[in-house]
């Protein structure tokens, strides 16, 4: 009958999963030789190509290994360990969905334990800060609510940023060591102090915060006696408003490295020095990561497979008809089209 026929000419589209990958840009020689480069070109070498999230990595004191946090396949967040060129990655032993900050000296990670469900990017995952080694094993906690955590140059020193409840709102603190406030921001300003990050001294703290009334984007420095630098401001929030998507000190400790990102554009990454004096190393494509003594950087690197996929009715299995990655951030259209016979449909995705 003619509803029978209608019935075995249906057909949709399955749309592919993300793919993600870890890669180590050399920028210690050649990038540092030319500052007067605009946008040289990143050398960058895959580490992983899996599909899922990394959230973050930190290279190992030496440089030679990479520890890194990725939920594969749909899977829990977990902690792995892979070094450059070996092509292979073993998981480290730590129970629970789980989060790396940093990597210390004395061959320690800091973490967040017991992640929501719904944390996905690092600024925005609050947790229970806790401390495993390396080796993997049973972590030993140490302060609630904490966003973010980086290690300092002595290996047992912390700078955390954590969230405080107060009869006004949430703020968020960040301390170092851990109980010695240095900043504070206003009340319920969610997206300000993030990323913490120690420079090799140890006497200052990079972070990236913003500006309350603007929404502007900003990087700072304080240091030990809570007396606040601020090195980059990023245009108002609108249409040509900037995120940055993780920040390090280079290895000398005379600038701070983050990557840049405009609405509509792959991230570039950026230096700039204690003097607010800005370069661009390069288009990142991703999130700074890392930066190892070497000079050598993380990065996260995000695109999306998208997959055209008939099924009829009358065929037992899908058949894909094609399929395409772009990177991550790049908006698209989708738009659905019927064939004039009734037995396809199809859905084109537009990059922009």
């Amino acid at each position: 009958s003619q509803p029978r026929r209608r019935q075995r000419r249906r057909a949709w589209l399955w749309a592919g999963a993300a793919t993600v990958a870890v890669v180590a840009a050399g920028l210690a020689g050649a990038l540092l030789a030319r500052r007067g480069a605009e946008s040289p070109a990143l050398r960058l070498r895959p580490l992983t190509a899996r599909r899922g999230i990394v959230y973050t990595a930190r290279f190992d004191p030496g440089g030679t290994a990479v520890y890194y946090s990725a939920a594969w396949d749909g899977g829990p967040s977990r902690i792995y360990v892979t070094r450059p060129g070996s092509g292979a990655s073993a998981e480290i032993a730590v129970p629970g969905s789980v989060r790396l900050l940093s990597v210390s000296r004395r061959g320690e990670l800091a973490l967040l334990l017991d992640l929501p469900l719904a944390s996905v990017f690092g600024a925005s995952a609050v947790a229970t800060l806790a401390v495993a080694p390396a080796t993997g094993g049973p972590p030993r906690r140490l302060v609630d609510l904490v966003r973010g955590a980086d290690w300092g140059p002595d290996g047992e020193s912390l700078a955390v940023v954590r969230v405080v409840k107060t009869p006004g709102g949430d703020r968020r603190r960040l301390e170092y060591p851990v109980g010695r406030v240095l900043v504070e921001s206003q009340p319920d300003s969610y997206f300000c102090i993030s990323s913490p990050r120690v420079s090799p001294r140890g006497d200052r703290i990079a972070f990236v915060d913003c500006e309350p009334t603007t929404g502007a984007v900003e990087i700072r420095t304080v240091d030990l006696e809570g007396h606040q630098q601020r090195h980059y401001r990023g245009p108002p929030y609108g249409p040509q408003s900037e995120s940055v998507w993780g920040l390090s000190w280079s290895p000398a400790g005379e600038e701070i490295w983050f990557a840049l990102k405009q609405e509509g554009r792959l991230a570039d990454l950026v230096a700039v020095d204690l003097r607010g004096r800005l370069r661009r190393l390069g288009t990142l494509g991703g999130g700074l990561l890392d930066v190892s003594s070497s000079g050598e950087a993380l990065a996260s690197v995000h695109s999306r497979r998208g997959c055209i996929v008939v099924h009829r009715s009358d065929e037992a299995a899908e058949r894909e008809l094609g399929c395409g990655e772009y990177p991550l951030g790049l908006a698209g259209s989708h738009n659905f089209t019927l064939s004039l016979d009734g037995r396809f449909i199809l859905r084109g995705e537009t990059l922009g």
